[in-house]
């Protein structure tokens, strides 16, 4: 049989609650369900100030013949906005979960998402074999140059990909 994954998003104080989504807003709110235009990021006068920290990962609902594996993600490789704005991710793995921050993430190794394109996709630890197992976490955040202009920038894709087997 065909497995089925989900994305999840885990918010709030550890051990969080999950939520599966098809989309990942980058924002001002450690929630699943407010869109980004509803809780904006503040331009500073001066620095970098950031969303909340986007914990998400992949879940087995219905089991694989034998395993899911090799899960990756990607980008469109290209810069946002010239420069005044990029989103971050962990390129290694992030295997427990911790309450998301609204400060520059220390969550696993740091990278420009625009740099993870098709041929930089980034791996995500995990082998799923039954329903209710999980891989590990990619942690996203969106960073806000001090030279950004108001507004929402427009939507990124996030490719993703695994091995079914």
């Amino acid at each position: 049989m065909s497995a089925t994954i989900e994305i999840v998003k885990q918010t709030g104080a550890a051990p969080g609650s999950e939520t599966s989504v098809s989309g990942i807003a980058l924002k001002s709110i450690d929630d699943a369900t407010t869109t980004a235009p509803n809780s904006p990021i503040v331009i500073l006068d001066s620095g970098i100030n950031y969303s909340y920290e986007s914990w998400i990962r992949f879940k087995c609902t219905v089991a694989p013949d034998n395993q899911c594996t090799t899960f990756k993600v990607w980008g469109s490789g290209a810069a946002i906005s010239g420069g005044t704005f990029k989103i971050t991710l962990n390129t290694d793995s992030v295997s427990s979960y911790s309450t998301p921050v609204i400060l520059q993430s220390s969550q696993g190794t740091r990278a420009d998402f625009a740099s993870h394109g098709s041929g930089s996709k980034v791996s995500v630890s995990g082998t799923l074999t039954d329903a209710d197992q999980y891989t590990d976490f990619i942690v996203f955040q969106a960073e806000v140059f001090d030279t950004a202009l108001p507004g929402n920038i427009a939507q990124q894709t996030v490719y993703y990909e695994y091995t079914e087997s």
